[in-house]
């Protein structure tokens, strides 16, 4: 009756428990609270403790657990000797749950010992959960023996092998941190072997990690010959890493892999690793393709559909290549192909004498690595010296006059062989086995790109010859300022396309640059920045991003000076027409525009240089000219020809009807630059191909003398341009050099500001095509961009490392990879021939090795205020003496906001308008620069800078966003001129204090019309980047008090890069210099009633935004506001300009340029008198407020 009772006892609760899942129901033993550690004291001899389920057999070193529930907070709950065998038995269901690691170890133990884990029954059952983001278990080695062992939490790691025999692994680790690394599922440093039962694992990084560096001999890192595997991991279901690991082995069982990457290998470079799967082929073609693309440099991570679709787009693959077919005899067939293909590039390596461009560097011996065959015995040299190499260097060496070709032999075995350490040494190639030597130069190469000629006589009396292209590069970039002394300086980086002036045809000119560069170097600035003038598309200039040219190797003709052009000057004719009142009321109109109308500026330019071009053919005073100009296009050869081809197709095919958007969509033989058809058309159409070659000797004519003026304005470094990343994917580069490009588009990985990742339509090179053509082209890129600067910044310098690139077949993007010695090593040497100091934008994903790189080479990072934050619990400010010496520093670039939006937020309401951030990014930002406020403050106070210009501590930086101190602009300015930077750049937007940015990253290319100038009122999602005219006209630049003071700031700290001949330099344009007829006085107090202050109310604002009513109210205003603004501009237009008393003769100056010639006045009281309109008992509504501020940044810069 006893029993009886117990037994319903027990069933109640079962039933009970039942009804409740949240009880434990491991709870018929007592729960255990400390860790069980089986090395103290006591544990030499057996040990049983029954109410908690558990006893120890000394002898065995055998644990038993019966239905235990340990519970032990972030203590193990069980510690064992790592240098013993132990043993864990478990019968029923058991728990054990921790935040520490759950089965941990003393002592490091070996690679004999280690723990089993071992079930009574098939049924028994060890549940592990791991709740403090650390490994479940830590021992030497595991073996899962039998029984189910279910983990969740961390992975089960091990020093040395994990093995599963025919237990029951289940592991969950999709929720551990994957910041402490341990959201693995089974982490073997040496080998994972898998003989029988089930492996389930869903993993938040890797299903199976094999580091490899433990693995046992023969160095398998992984084997499995049985069992049942369903593997899921976040970044791969299996890993081989580094270290030793040689092959791996599946020869059976039942394998799911359900994760996106599959399985990747990591070859260190040193060891091949190579899988033989057996009756698996999928499996086979999924770890070909993956050692396929690492040696071709694709990224080990990336998805097997991206890798195919990279291997497609280096067309190392076919077009109609499908890893997924369900043709067997069709994936037997792409197996042997990609093996074929594999065997092939690792033969490369050894029958080429030399596999890459060799690179040498200054100071170091002069050695290259060759692969000989057994058999050879003597290695022939020849020896081409660059072709002339004085006219590289121009007089920054001495280069003694010498025979430029040398000749030698030496005998193999006397050559030293490369060691183990060094990679790959040997490797029999059809029964010869090839060895890699290292050959020295028995004289010191000097810099210059020189060629090599290699030869040796195989066994066979066969003669084998190699020519190379051989670098020798110095092995830093020049140093124009004496970085390494301490010199530093400063400088103003410029967007040429915001420039307005009474000399320009509505866009900034060469002429504006010089005189730009003249004000700038008499006012102490060591260099001048400038945006990419690479040229954009003619035909379509709306596409305007200066970022994604038609090609890197040309220049934007738009910015010529037509009136500085010899033609124009000397033809009355041309000048007549240019003066007439027809062509002047159009420029007048242009001229006045807040934005760049591009296809109107486009249209004049063309105009008047087309007139001058046929002066140029014809007029005998042209003659020298011409024969300069023919010169000019030897010397460019067939790039240049190639280029105005393709720009007067362009024009031909957008005349059409209907007209094809772009090149890809012309008639088929058009496409190939190389046709028949391109051949009769250069014949019919030369003299538009000529005038296009004409436009580009202009180009470098008007950029010659702005270089010039910048250095005789007493800067020493001069003119600072910029180089975008690639070409556009529609432009010309795309269509000449289409083999040398990867087939897909170059971007960014996905991110919080874009889920899927940033698409930036430019191509990316071949790095395989760029190393066949000795790098020739990227050569040539570089030389077109330095050759008129003192200063190259490469944008996103990640290049030179990686890209990531999307693939044309829609795959995920991921890196390709390029030798980043070897483009660093040209990078150097063209900046030494060009006498071009180099900086490099190393903003965003960074790596480690291309910031060393970097620095080994000489070339400056470039730093940014709002990112400059330290590693640090509270992310602080970095201080001045903790930026590099190597480093350009700023307060803003183009794509980030201006100084003072970067304390009001204005550009943060602003993309949350245009959407580009969504409520939660909005509040991130609007917290990072709250806390970029309140640093700012505190550093400026603890250096005393707000002391010394004058400002005062602000109370409350984070609370109070609203109001910019006074002296803001000149604290940051001391700040970063005190900082340990070699260069500082402040640009205008920063100086004149404006609060909009020019450029908002982020948003779509769009077709800009100046019939629809207020867009946010109007509701459009879209903002005219590349478009916003500066409000201070060039010529009344120093008329601006911050300038002056700004200046003098700057000269106090960094004095260096200026040797003051400005002071005394006489500047002329170099074409028409008509002086400003506008009162700047006047025009200034103008600017301040319309320009932004701080009409956001931010923290009003905030509390109903996104109310309904207030969009109701919104969209009453919207309307409202439009009509009013209508009337403005009618009004305008009707005026009597006799009575114009503002401007003089009645013109609006070319400094305030104004949309539909509106009055100022008049579109100011037309948004002011909304803002006074009472509501709720007559107070200001906000909304009108910030309708009232995008009327008036539109109108008022």
């Amino acid at each position: 009756m006893k029993k009886t009772r117990i037994f319903s006892t027990m069933l109640a609760t079962v039933i009970c428990m039942a009804s409740l899942p949240a009880i434990n129901v491991f709870a018929a033993n007592q729960q255990r609270t400390t860790t069980l550690d089986l090395t103290v004291a006591g544990f030499q001899n057996d040990q049983k403790n029954e109410d908690e389920g558990w006893s120890w057999d000394a002898d065995t070193l055998t644990l038993t657990l019966d239905n235990v529930d340990f519970s032990t907070g972030n203590k193990s709950s069980i510690k064992v000797d790592g240098l013993k065998s132990t043993t864990i038995l478990f019968k029923g269901e058991n728990k054990l749950e921790s935040s520490a690691t759950i089965i941990s170890r003393t002592d490091r133990g070996s690679k004999d010992t280690g723990l089993t884990l071992k079930g009574e029954a098939k049924e028994s059952k060890l549940s592990l959960v791991e709740t403090g983001n650390l490994p479940s278990m830590d021992q030497p080695n595991i073996t899962f023996e039998s029984g189910t062992v279910d983990i969740q939490g961390g992975a089960a790691i091990t020093l040395y092998t994990i093995k599963v025999m025919e237990a029951a692994v289940n592991i969950d680790t999709t929720m551990a941190d994957p910041q402490d690394g341990w959201n693995d599922g089974l982490y073997a440093n040496g080998s994972i072997e898998i003989y029988g039962g089930e492996v389930n694992v869903k993993a938040g990084r890797i299903g199976l990690f094999v580091v490899g560096i433990g693995a046992p001999e023969p160095k398998t890192g992984l084997r499995i010959e049985g069992g049942k595997l369903d593997l899921e991991g976040g970044l791969a279901d299996v890993y081989l890493g580094s270290g030793n690991v040689k092959n791996g082995i599946i020869s059976a069982g039942d394998i799911t892999l359900k994760g996106k990457k599959g399985i990747f290998l990591y070859d260190w470079g040193h060891n091949v690793v190579t899988f033989m799967y057996r009756g698996c082929r999928e499996m086979d073609i999924c770890n070909s393709i993956s050692e396929l693309a690492y040696l071709s440099g694709i990224e080990l991570t990336a998805t097997l559909d991206t890798k195919v679709g990279l291997l497609k787009a280096m067309d190392i693959l076919d077009e109609n290549f499908d890893c997924h077919t369900a043709d067997a005899g069709q994936q037997e067939k792409n197996f042997r192909l990609v093996e074929k293909i594999i065997e092939e590039k690792k033969n490369a390596n050894f029958i080429n004498i030399v596999h890459h461009v060799p690179i040498l560097l200054q100071n170091e011996p002069p050695a290259v690595e060759v692969s000989l065959p057994d058999g050879a015995t003597m290695l022939k040299w020849n020896f081409y010296e660059d072709e002339d190499p004085k006219k590289y260097y121009r007089g920054e060496v001495v280069i003694e006059d010498s025979d430029k070709f040398y000749s030698g032999e030496v005998n193999i075995s006397d050559l030293e062989r490369l060691g183990q350490n060094e990679g790959p040494n040997e490797r029999e190639i059809n029964g010869t086995t090839y060895r890699k030597y290292r050959f020295k130069f028995p004289f010191d190469v000097r810099l210059g790109y020189h060629n090599v000629e290699f030869s040796y006589i195989d066994k066979n009396g066969v003669e084998v010859v190699q020519k190379t292209r051989l670098i020798s590069a110095p092995q830093k970039c020049y140093d124009g300022l004496g970085i390494t002394e301490g010199k530093k300086t400063w400088g103003v980086p410029t967007q040429l396309y915001e420039q307005v002036s009474e000399n320009n045809l509505g866009i900034g000119n060469f002429s504006d640059l010089a005189h730009l560069g003249y004000i700038l170097g008499k006012n102490g600035a060591g260099v001048m920045g400038v945006n990419p003038l690479h040229a954009t598309r003619d035909d379509q200039p709306e596409n305007a991003s200066p970022y994604g040219p038609d090609s890197r190797m040309f220049f934007n003709y738009i910015y010529v000076d037509v009136t500085a052009v010899d033609e124009f000057k000397n033809s009355k004719r041309i000048r007549d027409y240019y003066n007439s009142p027809e062509f002047q009321e159009k420029l007048k109109i242009n001229r006045r525009r807040t934005y760049v109308d591009y296809t109107t500026t486009q249209a004049l330019v063309d105009d008047i240089l087309h007139r001058c071009f046929e002066e140029f053919k014809y007029s005998p005073e042209s003659e020298e000219a011409r024969n300069r100009f023919n010169v000019y296009c030897d010397d460019k050869g067939q790039d240049l020809e190639m280029f105005a081809t393709f720009r007067a197709l362009s024009k031909y095919f957008a005349g059409q009807n209907p007209a094809p958007a772009l090149w890809k969509d012309w008639p088929e033989a058009y496409k190939n630059p190389h046709s028949p058809e391109v051949e009769a058309f250069k014949r019919q159409h030369r003299s538009e191909i000529d005038y296009f070659k004409y436009t580009q000797w202009l180009c470098e004519n008007q950029l010659q003398q702005v270089k010039e003026n910048c250095l005789n304005s007493g800067m020493k470094i001069g003119l600072y341009m910029d180089m975008a990343v690639g070409a556009s994917c529609k432009g010309f580069e795309a269509w000449y050099y289409s083999d040398l490009y990867l087939k897909g588009t170059a971007g960014a990985k996905p991110d919080i500001l874009s889920a899927s990742g940033q698409k930036w339509g430019l191509l990316g090179f071949n790095p395989v095509k760029l190393q066949e053509q000795g790098y020739e082209p990227y050569r040539r890129i570089l030389e077109a961009n330095m050759r008129y600067a003192g200063c190259l910044r490469i944008d996103h310098v990640l290049q030179l490392h990686r890209l990531f690139m999307f693939p044309d077949n829609g795959a995920e993007g991921n890196y390709v990879y390029y030798n980043v010695k070897e483009l660093m090593a040209i990078v150097a040497l063209e900046s030494h021939r060009n006498k071009t100091m180099v900086i490099g934008e190393d903003l965003g994903d960074m790596t480690d090795d291309l910031r060393r790189n970097m620095e080994n080479f000489g070339i400056l990072s470039y730093r940014v205020l709002p990112f400059e934050r330290k590693s640090d619990m509270y992310r602080s400010m970095r201080h001045p003496g903790e930026y590099p010496q190597m480093s350009v520093c700023a307060p803003s670039t183009h794509d980030t906001p201006t100084l003072v939006s970067q304390w009001n937020v204005q550009h943060v309401w602003q993309q949350k308008l245009l959407g580009v951030l969504n409520d939660k990014q909005a509040d991130d930002a609007f917290e990072q620069y709250a806390s970029q406020r309140e640093g700012m403050n505190w550093i400026l106070g603890h250096y005393g800078i707000w002391d010394e210009v004058g400002g005062s501590y602000v109370a409350d930086p984070r609370g109070d966003p609203n109001t910019v101190p006074a002296e803001y602009i000149p604290a940051v300015t001391t700040f970063l001129a005190r900082s340990n930077s070699a260069i500082m750049l402040m640009p205008f937007s920063d100086i004149y204090g404006l609060g909009e940015m020019g450029n908002v990253p982020g948003m779509p290319e769009m077709e800009w019309s100046v019939e629809k100038p207020i867009l946010e009122i109007r509701g459009d999602k879209s903002y005219p980047n590349w478009r916003k005219k500066m409000h201070i006209p060039v010529e009344h630049v120093e008329d601006v008090e911050m300038f002056k003071r700004v200046a003098g700031i700057l000269n106090r700290y960094r004095p260096d890069g200026n040797d003051g001949r400005g002071r005394y330099y006489q500047f002329e344009r170099m074409g028409n210099n008509n002086a400003s007829t506008i009162d700047f006085e006047k025009y200034k107090r103008l600017h301040d009633i319309i320009k932004h202050r701080d009409e956001y109310r931010l923290e009003q604002i905030l509390e109903h935004r996104y109310s309904d009513t207030y969009k109701l109210r919104l969209d009453h205003r919207r309307v409202e506001t439009q009509t009013r603004y209508d009337e403005a501009v009618r009004a305008w237009n009707e005026r009597d300009t006799t009575n114009d008393a503002l401007f003089d003769n009645g013109a609006m100056p070319g400094g305030l340029p104004l949309d539909g010639h509106a009055a100022p006045d008049l579109l100011q009281q037309a948004g002011e008198e909304q803002a006074r309109m009472p509501e709720n008992g007559g107070q200001t509504q906000e909304a009108s407020l910030i309708m009232l501020d995008k009327y008036k940044k539109h109108q008022g810069r």
